[in-house]
């Protein structure tokens, strides 16, 4: 049988709680839910729980991330035609 390895709840919870608080000072909404989810399966210590909150966590970093980049893509084009370039 496969042995996983034992989860630190405590530095996971941590870790989250810090991603929380920063996603929330930018209205990432979703971000901060799914970081919600993941400070619940901690405080559960529920493995497969704190499994699939730390899977939508990702996931949603991954969508806002995507988003950031469109922006600074599109403020990078405005300044280039600002410039006449």
């Amino acid at each position: 049988m496969f042995c996983q390895p034992e989860v630190d709840y405590h530095q996971v919870n941590t870790a989250a709680c810090e991603f929380y608080a920063r996603t929330s000072s930018i209205g990432a909404e979703h971000v901060k839910l799914s970081c919600a989810e993941l400070i619940q399966a901690c405080q559960e210590n529920d493995k497969e729980y704190c499994s699939r909150a730390l899977y939508w966590t990702k996931n949603e970093y991954s969508k806002l991330r995507r988003k950031f980049e469109t922006l600074v893509q599109m403020e990078r084009k405005i300044i280039d035609l600002e410039n006449g370039h």
